[in-house]
């Protein structure tokens, strides 16, 4: 059963390791300080994963096994790597973009930090890893992962609630009300009670989606912007406030917001 540690690591660095590695081990151990992507509470027995990284571990296929807290020799002894790679890699170099430092840390892994005797096995990790851990590995899934989040938000007057800057409409009996959302790079599920009332696409931050139906039947007209149907409403009441050439439709010619 072969593990894998990260400490203070989100999908980013998993992600990047998975792909190094050319697969994904069966159990990952976390550690549990904080801030942390991955633990929201540590616990000996039952600690809490956090929500959006649960669904990441479940997607790569792997368990989420958090070092026990305040236990250093329940977690695999990894502190002595961290100096020893910044000191061997780090120190004294200079990196002409963040691309570039990149490919020469994987380089480094592979021709420098792989190739080494290590001081505890007396074999090369690279040798060692190859002819015991890999074929031990899940196969890797390429595809970037797409993270989800989740907020929970009040349903305002405006039948709008706000996601990641950006505002969708809910129907007027969830105003004042409390609602879940989860959403990606593509879509924004909104729940209440547990079931699912709305999927919109992604808007970016600033934009606004709005179901007009959303709106009472009295005041879609407004909602609407339906010029027409105010300059019937003002005929209504007398020709020069609403009939042809009157001033309400005098008030809305030209370009309409």
């Amino acid at each position: 059963m072969l593990k894998a540690f990260f400490g203070r690591l989100g999908k980013l660095y998993d992600e990047a390791a998975w792909t190094y590695f050319e697969g994904v081990p069966e159990i990952v151990i976390f550690d549990n300080l904080t801030p942390t992507p991955v633990v929201d509470k540590p616990d000996r027995y039952n600690p809490r994963i956090n929500k959006i990284f649960l669904e990441y571990a479940q997607a790569r296929g792997f368990i989420v096994d958090p070092a026990n807290p305040s236990h250093p020799r329940g977690k695999p002894i990894v502190e002595s790597s961290v100096g020893y790679f910044k000191k061997n890699f780090f120190a004294g170099e200079e990196f002409m973009s963040r691309e570039d430092c990149q490919e020469r840390a994987i380089d480094w892994c592979t021709n420098v930090a792989g190739n080494r005797i290590h001081g505890t096995t007396r074999q090369r990790p690279i040798e060692l890893f190859k002819s015991l851990e890999k074929d031990k590995l899940a196969p890797c899934n390429r595809v970037r992962y797409d993270t989800s989040y989740y907020a929970y938000c009040t349903v305002h007057p405006d039948h709008h609630v706000s996601f990641k800057k950006s505002l969708y409409s809910l129907p007027t009996k969830y105003i004042g009300k409390h609602v879940d959302v989860k959403g990606d790079s593509a879509l924004v599920k909104i729940y209440f009670a547990g079931d699912l009332i709305k999927i919109y696409p992604r808007m970016s931050e600033g934009k606004r989606s709005t179901d007009f139906n959303d709106y009472p039947a009295d005041i879609t007209p407004y909602t609407l912007r339906n010029a027409n149907y105010q300059i019937s409403q003002g005929a209504k009441r007398h020709p020069d406030i609403g009939g042809y050439g009157g001033y309400i439709e005098f008030l809305l010619s030209g370009t309409y917001p």
